[in-house]
């Protein structure tokens, strides 16, 4: 497993990113202050999940769920989409 991002964000948490998987398949798992965080709905933790080099909130057993929008090309770009809707922002350029 490698680590995408570890940073401290505005609202006050430790944000690390790992990302684990192979190319075309990857996921990253996002933690605040060293613990998975927990999606708002309560259900779940929060992950973003590659799919065929296409990034998504959310997956289904077989891929995107039907009409499901991909929220980025690269795994950056599906960290930052987290960090806007969840309303973080990176503190200090995103340097520890």
């Amino acid at each position: 497993m490698a680590i995408l991002k570890d940073a401290r964000i505005v609202k006050t948490h430790q944000l690390t990113a790992e990302i684990e998987g192979y190319d075309g398949k990857r996921v990253i798992t996002i933690m605040l202050d060293g613990e998975m965080a927990i999606k708002p709905e309560g259900e779940g933790f929060e992950r973003l999940y590659e799919w065929n080099g296409i990034w998504y909130d959310d997956l289904g057993f077989n891929g995107p769920y039907h009409r499901q929008e991909s929220i980025s090309p690269t795994p950056e770009g599906a960290l930052d989409w987290w960090m806007q809707e969840r309303g973080f922002i990176f503190a200090d350029n995103g340097k520890l």
